[in-house]
């Protein structure tokens, strides 16, 4: 399940939610301020590990 994380736009707390794909486009949560919060677009955590991934991975 996806982890989404959305920032308060008064107070800028951060809140961290798993929700399923089939609830991407729900509206966003409410902070405990009272305040609406936006989504906060993450990289995707990606980690390549080991000396032979470019070699094993990618094609000539």
């Amino acid at each position: 399940m996806p982890t989404y994380v959305y920032r308060c736009k008064r107070c800028g707390r951060i809140i961290e939610m798993e929700r399923p794909f089939t609830e991407s486009n729900a509206p966003p949560p409410k902070c405990e301020c009272g305040s609406e919060t936006a989504r906060v677009f993450t990289p995707p955590l990606i980690q390549f590990i080991g000396p032979g991934f470019h070699v094993n991975d990618y094609k000539k």
